[in-house]
């Protein structure tokens, strides 16, 4: 069988008696994979063509012509919302965690690294909701610089805690 033309139905379309398409009363089915073999080739979706997903040569790209690109872990939880000339979300469980912004970026929660923060000389760690202590590097000098209101304490739990001074003097 190659088709089959059922009346006020479905078209059935076959390949060595398999079922490879179908139509149904509210779409298709598509029995084993959608093949697009040249790189020209789109796969394209919505009234106006709005998301397109092809393969250019060397890259695999997926177009988004309207709105948000959102993916989605299950229907209506959040993975990753991605804003035309603004910033790029992800998230956990639905609540954003990381995301770009015009200054760099903003994480939501604790952040765990598995390797050194390495930052260049005279970029600062900045603390505090007013920036009060900061802890940078010059290039010649190492500082902690605290602004705040309160007090500069530095605590150990062991004994064997020291301070080596040098004098800047000259």
């Amino acid at each position: 069988i190659g088709a089959k033309l059922l009346p006020n139905g479905a078209v059935e379309l076959y390949y060595d008696n398999s079922k490879k398409f179908e139509t149904t009363s509210d779409g298709n089915f598509c029995y084993g994979h959608l093949y697009l073999p040249n790189d020209a080739y789109r796969l394209k979706v919505g009234g106006s063509y709005d998301l397109q997903i092809y393969h250019n040569g060397n890259n695999s790209v997926i177009q988004n012509q309207t709105g948000n690109l959102r993916i989605e872990a299950k229907t209506g939880e959040l993975a990753l919302n991605i804003v035309p000339d603004a910033g790029v979300a992800l998230y956990y469980d639905n609540s954003k965690k990381f995301e770009t912004a015009s200054g760099g970026v903003e994480v939501t929660g604790g952040m765990n690294l598995t390797n050194n923060l390495s930052m260049p000389d005279t970029a600062e760690l900045k603390l505090g909701t007013g920036d009060d202590l900061k802890l940078y590097h010059n290039g010649s000098n190492s500082y902690i610089e605290d602004f705040g209101s309160g007090q500069l304490i530095i605590t150990s739990n062991g004994s064997n805690t020291a301070f080596n001074t040098v004098s800047t003097s000259g």
